[in-house]
């Protein structure tokens, strides 16, 4: 069990480690508050450990600096950060947005009516219907509450195309390249052997058939 006085330390490391990565990318107090949707005192709060950010704030602060969050609960830290221009009231907007139409088409598609949904997972049906619409934004228990009813599960709503998506897949991809063994992450990033990594990525394309006739012929080639 973790002791208030415990808590209270680790607020104030997290607070000191975000500051120390702000600076660092050159992020104005609030330049870097707007990222995340508050003020420049609450995010300054955090700062000083007088109050713990959240994870999903967190979160989204690791996803502006180009940082893994990583970054923030440990001493390893990126230098590769990207420039983020994206608003989080209309990031947010727009994933509601878009998951309340997958809801509403799902259901539509099921032939279930907007009131049966409701009354099955024990809602208002004006509720589901602004959730549907986007104009309110989903706890999470309700909409794994909602896709089950559809017979679905909260992991076919995950955004995997948008801006968030494609930097967790970006990040995931260095951490790939970095567990690659030191002589081929070398061989990689020399640029004599470009030529080489292509040959290898259109061979890796061929049909089976022609691989087998493409060996036969080395064979002979070799045996000549």
């Amino acid at each position: 069990m973790i002791s208030p006085d415990a808590r209270l330390l680790r607020g104030k490391i997290l607070g000191a480690r975000i500051r120390k990565l702000r600076t660092q990318l050159r992020f104005s107090m609030k330049d870097a508050a707007a990222l995340i949707g508050v003020s420049s005192s609450v995010l300054s709060s955090y700062e000083t450990g007088k109050k713990a950010i959240s994870l999903p704030e967190l979160e989204l602060l690791a996803f502006h600096f180009g940082l893994p969050l990583g970054a923030f609960l440990s001493d390893s830290e990126s230098k590769d950060p990207e420039d983020r221009s994206l608003e989080p009231d209309k990031l947010i907007a727009l994933r509601q947005r878009m998951i309340g139409a997958r809801i509403r088409t799902r259901r539509n598609d099921l032939d279930l009516s907007l009131r049966e949904v409701a009354r099955d997972i024990e809602i208002p049906a004006s509720r589901l219907s602004d959730y549907e619409r986007g104009n309110k934004p989903i706890p999470l228990p309700e909409l794994e509450a909602i896709v089950m009813r559809l017979d679905q599960q909260v992991s076919d709503y995950i955004d995997h195309h948008g801006p968030v998506a494609d930097r967790l897949d970006l990040l995931n991809q260095v951490k790939a390249f970095r567990s690659l063994p030191e002589e081929m992450r070398t061989f990689l990033l020399d640029p004599d052997n470009l030529p080489l990594l292509r040959l290898a990525h259109n061979l890796s394309s061929l049909p089976v058939d022609d691989m087998e006739t493409l060996g036969e012929g080395l064979l002979k080639l070799t045996r000549s």
